[in-house]
């Protein structure tokens, strides 16, 4: 469970506002969560397949020894929610809890071109369709995702939001831009644009760095900010490093990895515009509209869920670059329009993804099903 991950978020924002009221547990092989910080019990499964994905992925599910007492302990539990292979693997055949099966979807393995990456993709999504197929809910993040269930297993899920904001961290009222200027001093006064992820081809970055370029021609005083992680994706990071040599950006394009979560606001209160070339998400998340920012995307995958085109940001046809660069530029040279597409994405967001709303309706769910307050979710 990693900070700043976004289904790991999902997990640590529920489990926090959960366990007010019960008794929470959270099982994971790995985590960069402080336990000390937690008010939910935290639990590590040690096991040598938490080494690397790709052998977790296609070996913790037949290391009996950890599978078994995993179970044994879980079959205690009310209520079971698990997101992704292989833990939802692990418990597909548990008996007594309600198991809840969270389900993200995933992108074609052709969108990357490392054969690691594209045989993990096949065996997650094996192993996601198997646990769905086995639990007594299936949960999608939106109605995205819910036709993909339905396209891909066959089965017809409950549409929830889920992948929410956490209106006290990210607090327009409270948060500024300082905090961002002392670490990127020489960006004050530029228009910054500003996109948060994994630094891996299915965000499809390089794109977005070409409709950067187009948008530097138009105003020179910009500048691009990418947050995520890229150590774990090296080959293609040095291919962006060498297209921004080539176009001779090296002093606009910033690699910021990843950003200390206490930070990350401030990286949101300083841009002009949040955008993203990404060619899959299965909820694109909505921080941005957290401090009134607009919104551009492709009008691909689930985007149309998080952005209202021309309401709360743009949303642009056929993965036109050049579409996409104006529709930025548009936002750049027009503040009033804007502060309004950002306004109305801050009140959408406060309506439907606060994290406090959201896990009043997964308690709602499991209470309704269970039909009697549980005990442990």
């Amino acid at each position: 469970m990693r900070l700043g991950s976004g289904i790991d978020t999902v997990i640590y924002e529920l489990a926090t506002r959960l366990a007010k009221k019960h008794d929470v547990t959270v099982f994971c092989f790995k985590t960069n969560y402080k336990y000390d910080q937690c008010n939910f019990q935290l639990r590590e499964i040690k096991s040598f397949v938490a080494n690397t994905p790709l052998r977790m992925m296609t070996l913790a599910p037949f290391i009996f020894d950890k599978v078994g007492s995993l179970q044994s302990e879980i079959k205690s539990f009310d209520v079971v929610n698990t997101h992704l292979y292989p833990a939802n693997y692990i418990v597909r055949n548990l008996n007594g809890p309600i198991k809840i099966v969270t389900e993200w979807g995933s992108p074609t393995p052709s969108l990357f071109s490392s054969i690691k990456e594209k045989l993990y993709i096949k065996v997650s999504r094996w192993g996601n369709k198997v646990a769905a197929q086995k639990a007594d809910i299936v949960l999608a993040p939106g109605d995205f995702i819910n036709r993909w269930i339905r396209q891909n297993y066959s089965i017809n899920a409950i549409t929830m939001f889920l992948d929410g904001i956490n209106f006290q961290i990210f607090d327009k009222s409270r948060v500024n831009s300082d905090r961002f200027f002392q670490l990127y001093p020489s960006l004050e006064g530029k228009e910054i644009i500003l996109f948060v992820g994994r630094i891996t081809e299915s965000k499809n970055i390089h794109s977005l760095i070409e409709v950067f370029s187009l948008v530097k021609k138009r105003i020179s005083d910009t500048a691009l900010m990418l947050v995520g992680d890229y150590q774990n994706y090296l080959s293609y990071y040095k291919r962006l490093k060498e297209i921004i040599k080539s176009k001779g950006l090296d002093d606009s394009i910033f690699f910021a990895g990843v950003v200390p979560w206490e930070d990350l606001p401030s990286f949101f209160a300083a841009c002009s515009v949040y955008a993203t070339c990404s060619l899959w998400e299965g909820f694109l998340r909505a921080e941005a509209y957290a401090f009134e920012k607009p919104i551009v995307a492709f009008n691909t995958t689930s985007h149309y869920e998080t952005v209202k085109d021309g309401k709360t940001g743009f949303l642009v046809e056929n993965y036109s670059i050049n579409e996409f660069a104006d529709k930025i530029y548009r936002l750049l040279i027009d503040k009033k329009l804007a502060r309004e597409l950002g306004k109305n994405g801050y009140h959408w967001a406060k309506e439907n993804l606060d994290f406090d709303l959201i896990a009043k309706r997964f308690e709602s769910l499991c209470l309704n099903y269970n039909n009697y307050r549980s005990r442990n979710i």
